[in-house]
């Protein structure tokens, strides 16, 4: 993940998560290569609660099913696109959501 953001006045940039996708079912299905994520705003955030979670022992990850919730968001797609990634893929997208706001939340 990229340091925290000191600046106040600039806003997080979207990003590419490059990951082919199929959108729809049946004669309407699109096939995408990536999906774009927008920054998320405050009222997405208070909807899905903490992105971070801390073990016993101080470790932060990211909130799996907060980041997974927050993603259908954010980049316009149906929750159930993102409920069909593979595990691997699913975990780096909430590292990559939980990244919007550098490594020290």
């Amino acid at each position: 993940m990229s340091a925290p953001n000191d600046d106040a006045t600039a806003a997080p940039q979207p990003f590419l998560f490059p990951v082919p996708v199929t959108i729809g079912r049946g004669e309407g299905a699109q096939t995408v290569e990536a999906l774009t994520f927008r920054a998320p705003k405050g009222r997405e955030l208070r909807k899905v609660g903490s992105l971070f979670s801390v073990s016993p022992s101080g470790d932060v990850s990211p909130n799996i099913d907060a980041c997974l919730r927050l993603a259908a968001d954010l980049g316009g797609v149906p929750p159930a696109v993102i409920d069909e990634l593979d595990a691997r893929t699913a975990n780096r997208l909430a590292w990559h959501i939980a990244g919007f706001f550098g490594e020290q939340a």
